[in-house]
């Protein structure tokens, strides 16, 4: 009897062979996915043949004086993917801006377009063509 993996993996490679896929990034992506919910999302994308936007990440100097990770473009359909892909050519930069649970710090705020990120755990936000995103330090105190 084969395991969930095995069967996740087995749809995976199907997938794979039946269709033709416009993005080697996303074909990477759905391979290096962490949860079920992204790899069937993913396998969606690559039957739709819909391509993943590509977005620009920010990170604000403050930010930059612990760890330098100078602005990118990313290929990333949602806003945790976006900080993920972002987070893989500067790996400490996600201790800055994300918790232990996966949130966005309180210390930390992230726009999109201008507009601020309200629930610092929902990352599911989705992204279109030519969003920015930007991360910066949040100002505390009185």
């Amino acid at each position: 009897m084969k395991s969930h993996q095995n069967r996740i993996n087995t749809a995976i490679f199907g997938t794979l062979k039946r269709v033709f896929t416009p993005s080697f990034a996303l074909t990477l992506r759905l391979y290096t996915a962490r949860t079920a919910g992204l790899r069937r999302q993913l396998i969606s994308r690559l039957r739709n043949n819909t391509a993943v936007p590509t977005v620009t990440i920010i990170f604000a100097p403050q930010l930059q004086r612990h760890v330098v990770c100078p602005a990118q473009q990313v290929a990333a359909s949602t806003l945790g993917e976006a900080l993920h892909t972002a987070f893989r050519a500067a790996p400490l930069m996600q201790s800055y801006v994300l918790d232990e649970q996966g949130n966005v710090r309180k210390h930390v705020a992230v726009f999109i377009n201008q507009q601020m990120l309200v629930n610092r755990s929902d990352l599911t936000v989705p992204l279109t063509a030519d969003d920015v995103i930007t991360v910066i330090q949040a100002l505390s105190g009185g």
